[in-house]
């Protein structure tokens, strides 16, 4: 229901004075910076109003819970009062939206088999990763014990022949055992772990020549020496330039100044002189200016010409007539625009005396109106 079909039916089943105590009692229960503004014209009309804003600019946690008291009171709410337009349209929204909700939307039973299988998966992806990671372990562990043993055959081969250069030694029966043991493991593993092992045997049983540790050797201090790039604070540390800024002007810090927006309805005021012939000319603005704290016995004419010895200028002068009796007088002068600056200085006027500008007295608008 719109808020102009709420204030009808709420206006037409209450009083003024319910209303009126109802929004009373809404403003002591609620802590708002808001006014309690008491209205005039339309008052039942505009309560509803300012009872309906605080309600809608409260936090629903901070407001209290009303109950009525008096059922009766309320008002009956029929098919005069609803927009059954709004109504119809809301009801074929409501429609649409749960026919989406229908079809877009899974069930719990679905959810639930779902994640059931999305856990059994789990389970099996990893009962084979360790599977594969217990056998990669028993490779890498055969693979490790075969080049210990077959380390420490070649150097007791070794010294045998140095004491008996001319006996044969024969081949250490581990190293056999081994690659036996090796052929063995490696069926149950992939071809990359077969790969890796063929050419890590290769590599012990193969004697390695003078001439190839050199080659190694000087292959792994260069990569040693790549990977030790230089970074750019090294560059720069080392007399390198990022960029060629020789001069000063470039390196010094310069003051910006924001452009300023130019006022295009700004205009010009004339500065031509003016002769007595001239019809063209511009008109004399006058100003009000207060006059305060003048002796009751000063007379009109005698201000007058005061003011006219003081500054050359003619002025106009209008008593104030006061609501209370004061004891002195004031009067309100009229002067030309141009002469203000003569007149608003504390050298013109006696001692005691006060001028300003002339502010007309304003009608008080009560609240609400």
């Amino acid at each position: 229901m719109d808020e102009e079909s709420l204030i009808r039916i709420i206006v037409s089943a209450f009083s003024g004075v319910e209303i009126s105590e109802a929004k009373n009692l809404l403003f002591k229960s609620i802590s708002t910076t808001t006014r309690n503004i008491s209205r005039r014209k339309n008052k039942e009309q505009k309560d509803i109003e300012d009872i309906i804003c605080l309600f809608k600019g409260t936090d629903p946690d901070k407001t209290p819970i009303f109950v009525a008291k008096e059922l009766q009171k309320l008002p009956p709410v029929t098919f005069d009062h609803v927009d059954v337009t709004k109504l119809l349209k809301d009801i074929v929204l409501l429609q649409s939206e749960v026919k989406n909700m229908k079809e877009t939307y899974a069930t719990i039973e679905y959810v639930k088999k779902l994640k059931t299988n999305c856990d059994l998966g789990g389970d099996q992806a990893r009962n084979k990763d360790d599977m594969t990671s217990q056998q990669s372990q028993n490779v890498l562990f055969t693979q490790k014990s075969c080049i210990e043993s077959a380390s420490s055959d070649s150097t007791l081969n070794a010294g045998v022949q140095r004491l008996s250069p001319s006996t044969e030694a024969p081949p250490p029966p581990s190293a056999v055992v081994c690659a036996e043991q090796q052929n063995i493991t490696i069926a149950h593993v992939s071809s990359d772990f077969e790969i890796n092992l063929r050419s890590d045997s290769e590599i012990v049983e193969q004697p390695m020549s003078p001439s190839q540790n050199v080659h190694v050797t000087h292959n792994m201090s260069n990569d040693n020496v790549n990977a030790d790039k230089m970074s750019m604070a090294d560059v720069l540390r080392q007399g390198g330039n990022w960029k060629a800024s020789n001069t000063k002007q470039e390196q010094e810090w310069k003051e910006f100044q924001r452009r300023k927006l130019r006022n295009r309805q700004e205009g010009v005021k004339g500065k031509a002189a003016i002769r007595p012939e001239d019809k063209f000319k511009p008109a004399d603005i006058k100003v009000s200016l207060f006059l305060s704290n003048v002796h009751k016995d000063t007379s009109e004419n005698d201000i007058v010409e005061y003011v006219l010895s003081k500054t050359k200028e003619k002025i106009s002068l209008q008593k104030i007539k006061m609501k209370t009796e004061k004891p002195y007088n004031a009067y309100k002068i009229i002067v030309n625009k141009e002469a203000l600056n003569i007149f608003l200085n504390s050298e013109v006027w006696p001692g005691g005396v006060t001028c300003r500008l002339f502010r007309p007295y304003r009608m008080t608008v009560p609240n609400g109106e």
